[in-house]
């Protein structure tokens, strides 16, 4: 039987669809007539990069002006479905006018677009780009400048799998650092269709009671005020996708389901997720209806935000409604479980997942390529640039090694990446974005868990993985530059001299942080451009000042990293 990992098989075939050319051309033409209203300062130096379903790219000048500005008609002999835009001055390095690509979906025959320097925007109208208003940005919850996420598993997590035996492992998470707990689907899970003993937790069949095998509304509640009296921050997984067979709408309201031409409800489009029904978003009252199941939420029990199961899956107009209505109650943290689709980043979401790193399967992304010995530093430089290309100012990824989908189908953190765990693991921290450790990962917990049945974590005391977590989240906390967003310091490639040897700072007022990273599975030797002439930084391995000047020296072993910080991460 097929597995709940589709959801990431999806988000890879949403990727093939924006980025690697398709076999079949459909009939038909499109044209689009683009017109940029550059800086005045460099009117005449940008240029549009463009690719469509069929093509991966081509560079073109703008050929004529208007009143706007710069304008230029590209023409396809096909019908295109999505067409990306990059205006940019230098396509090496990829100096664009935004951080982010813009991207125009379903243009039709003929269509035309504005385009403003500086504005992530794709306007439909003169006036509009002509009185444009501020950009919408998502919100950005001021406790989140240097949160780290910690991936709760109730069910796995105890003997007893509740919410108050949970709470009991709270003080033991405060000592860790983490702040921010993100709870896999509380939710009663459907019994009809569902797979293994109790089921998939993304088959819910209310979305406003707690399971019972977790306990009562009133224990969720309990949790909920104790994790907030300890500083943390409550973030729930929500599927806003689909819902169980036997989910309380499916009888109520069949028209707010997907159906065939008989009428039958269908399971999501292009999946094998046989315990799941799909949602019909074309339908607004069933938007209304689920919009006001997660205001219960943040109004009943005072949750922090939401981690948003397969985003993509949903319309982005959705989210954006909902995000908005959330977000006049308080400032949520908004997460979305997608790579694939950039505008849910435009005002829904602060962040998605670094499936770019960590990749959508078994074998796939930078850190399998980086553990497999097959990464390059051109690799790494395209997944650093990635973080100016596709993330809205405001936004960023959650970067990872494990979490419950990679656990569950791929194996564990020591399967997928074997002797780089922890300079992977190293990287999470330093990388640009907001990192996350799944549970058990604090202690190197080296089994994969039944993702349907009951399958209780084995703690054991491994002082070794405690002290080094506790460690990076104390650099993480102790170091501006690595808070999260525009709250840190942006990610600056450092030349150095070794081939097999990729070196970055990141730098937030005087405070600084420069890691190491060796490539290969045999010690290098490297000496990297730091930038600056001299200063003072702390050795991450022992916790040794020492005094680095404009060019820096290390020894690294195989799969070894090394990192220097402004502020000593040692635990006290």
């Amino acid at each position: 039987m097929l597995t709940r990992n589709y959801r990431w098989i999806v988000a890879i075939v949403s990727c093939a669809i924006l980025f690697i050319a398709l076999p079949v051309k459909a009939a038909g033409s499109t044209s689009v007539t683009i017109h940029f209203k550059p800086a005045t300062q460099n009117a005449n130096e940008w240029r549009i990069w463009a690719w469509d379903d069929a093509n991966p790219g081509r560079l073109s000048d703008f050929t004529g002006t208007d009143s706007f500005g710069k304008t230029l008609t590209i023409t396809y002999d096909h019908a295109v479905t999505t067409i990306g835009f990059i205006v940019t001055v230098d396509n090496i390095d990829w100096v664009k006018d935004v951080e982010m690509d813009r991207f125009l979906r379903n243009p039709g025959t003929s269509t035309e677009v504005w385009l403003r320097s500086g504005d992530e925007r794709i306007f439909s109208t003169l006036s509009t780009a002509l009185n444009p208003g501020p950009p919408p940005k998502p919100a950005q919850p001021s406790w989140l400048s240097n949160a780290v996420i910690y991936e709760v598993n109730i069910r796995q997590y105890t003997t007893a799998g509740t919410f108050r035996a949970f709470a009991s492992q709270l003080p033991r998470l405060k000592t860790l650092g983490v702040n921010v707990l993100w709870l896999m689907p509380i939710y009663p899970i459907s019994k009809e269709k569902r797979s293994g003993k109790l089921g998939s937790p993304y088959a819910p069949a209310d979305y406003q009671a707690v399971n019972p095998e977790f306990g009562s509304s009133s224990d969720f509640k309990y949790l909920v005020a104790q994790a907030h009296s300890q500083g943390f921050k409550v973030v729930l997984d929500w599927v806003a996708n689909h819902t169980g067979w036997d989910h309380t709408w499916v009888k109520a309201h069949k028209e707010w389901y997907t159906q065939d031409n008989n009428g039958n409800i269908t399971i999501p489009a292009g999946t094998n997720w046989l315990d799941v029904a799909d949602l019909n978003y074309n339908n607004a009252s069933m938007r209304t209806a689920m919009i006001s199941a997660m205001k219960y939420w943040v109004t009943t029990f005072g949750i922090d935000g939401f981690r948003c199961d397969y985003a993509s899956g949903v319309p982005t107009s959705f989210w954006e409604s909902a995000s908005k209505q959330l977000n006049a109650i308080k400032p949520l943290f908004m997460l979305a479980e997608d790579d694939s689709q950039p505008d849910l980043l435009n005002s829904a979401f602060v962040a998605n997942y670094a499936m770019n790193l960590n990749g959508m399967g078994p074998t796939s992304g930078l850190m399998y390529d980086i553990a497999k010995n097959t990464a390059t530093k051109n690799d790494f430089k395209m997944a650093t640039l990635r973080l100016k290309s596709w993330y809205p100012r405001q936004t960023y990824p959650m970067t990872y090694i494990t979490n419950h989908d990679q656990n569950a189908w791929w194996g564990t953190e020591f399967e997928k990446f074997g002797n780089s765990v922890e300079q992977l693991a190293a990287m999470s921290f330093t990388f640009g974005g907001i990192p996350m450790l799944y549970s058990g990962q604090e202690i190197g917990f080296n089994r994969r868990l039944d993702f349907f049945n009951k399958d209780t974590m084995q703690w054991t005391s491994s002082s070794k993985w405690n002290l080094f977590y506790q460690k990076l989240i104390n650099l993480k906390h102790k170091n501006p530059a690595l808070n999260n967003g525009v709250s840190g310091g942006p990610m600056v490639l450092l030349a150095n001299s070794n081939d097999k040897v990729v070196s970055y700072s990141r730098t937030k007022g005087n405070n600084m942080v420069i890691t190491l990273m060796n490539l290969s599975n045999q010690a290098q030797t490297v000496t990297a451009s730091t930038g600056f002439s001299s200063t003072y930084l702390y050795r991450f391995s022992d916790g040794v000042r020492m005094r680095v000047t404009s060019q820096l020296s290390a020894t690294l072993p195989s799969r070894g990293y090394a990192i220097y910080s402004t502020a000593n991460p040692t635990v006290p």
